[in-house]
């Protein structure tokens, strides 16, 4: 029993210690971290479109740099702001969510020009960048 209780301990101290190292493990700067892939919203749609599986194996939980013309500037439910970028599809768009305290978007007009870097989640119906920054060259 006694060694029971010292297996269960151990057990629940390596348990701990594994959560709390995740939970102060520091996040990505995407600001000062290089991204991995440079592409137009063009090239990343017609990757993801012709083949979904090896654009996630290639680019999901990867920083990325998208250009492309802005569609729209859009808040999510959260408040956030989301740059929608054309990608010449009806069907879909690169969507970044926005890292508070970027620079000023407010002059962001639909059909400049932009340039995102940010972290790629997947592919709903639209790619979705996340903790994204705008690039001024």
């Amino acid at each position: 029993m006694n060694i029971l209780m010292m297996g269960v301990g151990t057990i629940t101290l390596i348990v701990v210690a594994m959560v709390a190292f995740v939970y102060h493990k520091p996040h990505r700067s995407v600001e000062r971290l290089q991204a991995q892939y440079e592409l137009t919203a063009q090239e990343l749609q017609s990757i993801y479109s012709t083949d979904e599986d090896k654009a996630n194996q290639l680019f999901l939980d990867e920083i990325i740099r998208v250009q492309g013309e802005l569609s729209t500037v859009e808040k999510n439910d959260l408040g956030e702001t989301v740059l929608v970028i054309k990608t010449g599809s009806t069907m879909s768009a690169v969507r970044c969510t926005m890292t508070q305290g970027q620079h000023d978007l407010s002059g962001l007009q639909p059909g400049d020009q932009v340039a995102v870097k940010g972290i790629c989640t997947g592919m709903l119906l639209d790619i979705i960048l996340t903790k994204g920054i705008l690039l001024i060259d």
